[in-house]
């Protein structure tokens, strides 16, 4: 097909403590024919970025960009999915903290449980790279094509 799906484990065999499960997205993601699988989508529980701030959310999201960031730029990710935390946030295609022309769009998509109110509240303009963000519930709808 088009779509080639990754979903990574943030929780019980987190990518940024072992080596096991880096490995094998590598493997995985060098093993793709980009020509005849154009969109690689990476999905996981805890976000790698977002504007809902806390100490802990910063500092996991640092290591896990250290991490994986380097692999999503040499094989051309497409798109990340994340939860954790409940609203609607969409980046720019952003690598290392910076919009660029190409890399992956960021999108949290926590809308389908309780609406997390005032997340956003400690930054009320969001940051550069953000593109979009809601506090309500909804759910998400990707449509990949060839073209």
């Amino acid at each position: 097909g088009l779509v080639h799906l990754v979903v990574l484990s943030t929780e019980f065999d987190p990518i940024y403590k072992s080596g096991d499960q880096l490995r094998w997205l590598a493997r995985d993601l060098g093993a793709l024919d980009r020509r005849r699988v154009p969109w690689v989508i990476i999905a996981g529980h805890r976000p790698l970025y977002t504007s809902a701030k806390s100490k802990g959310r910063v500092r996991l999201s640092n290591v896990m960009k250290r991490v994986l960031e380097p692999l999503f730029s040499q094989f051309n990710v497409s798109l990340s999915l994340w939860g954790h935390i409940h609203s609607y946030e969409r980046t720019c295609p952003v690598l290392h903290n910076r919009c660029r022309r190409t890399g992956p769009v960021s999108v949290v998509v926590g809308t389908g449980g309780g609406v997390s109110s005032g997340v956003f509240a400690r930054n009320r303009e969001p940051p550069g790279g953000s593109r979009r963000r809601l506090s309500e519930v909804g759910f998400a709808h990707v449509v990949a094509s060839a073209g």
